[in-house]
């Protein structure tokens, strides 16, 4: 069947375009899992889905990138203790989603920078959307903004964390919300 897709992947080009049919069979797989391709009027709610890329085979990953990586797994992994978001790579920046899924998942989001994909992937369990994963091959490009020099790379850390927490606890308290 025809569906309307939604892709994201980051500007620079860092994630490999040759997974994309990975990522749909994957989608569709969560879809008929969840009901949407089974029955005759899908609730809305079977018609969503997300598949978020994990970085895999990355290429040209310098020493301080790669510990900023873990630590911010690490973090992310601390902060949602009890609620698991149930991904390997909350950062990858490649994702694939039906249509209806990416208008809840980005409307009224509140995280704009390099941490958005957490609030992207925890609204989804938020909202019990079915979330899967599939391999991406990831090449670090040159000039990244994320890791221009270490003290750089320590305060960019330092907000990242900071918006993670205030997420967390913004959704907790219910001031933060999502709209099914």
């Amino acid at each position: 069947t025809f569906r309307s897709l939604v892709l994201v992947a980051d500007a620079d080009g860092s994630g490999d375009i040759s997974c994309l049919n990975m990522m749909i069979q994957e989608l569709e797989d969560l879809l008929a899992y969840s009901g949407g391709e089974d029955t005759k009027n899908p609730t809305p709610l079977q018609k969503q889905a997300l598949v978020v890329g994990y970085r895999e085979n990355i290429t040209s990953k310098s020493a301080l990138r790669a510990l900023l990586s873990w630590g911010f797994r690490t973090a992310v992994s601390s902060i949602f203790i009890g609620a698991d978001l149930g991904t390997r790579d909350t950062q990858c920046g490649m994702k694939l989603m039906t249509l209806s899924a990416s208008t809840l998942l980005y409307d009224r989001l509140h995280l704009r920078r390099w941490t958005h994909d957490v609030e992207v992937i925890h609204r989804a369990k938020i909202l019990g959307m079915p979330v899967g994963e599939c391999a991406v091959k990831w090449e670090d490009k040159e000039g990244s903004k994320l890791v221009e020099s270490m003290g750089g790379a320590v305060r960019v850390s330092f907000i990242m964390l900071s918006e993670i927490a205030m997420m967390r606890i913004e959704y907790a308290l219910g001031r933060w919300s999502v709209m099914k």
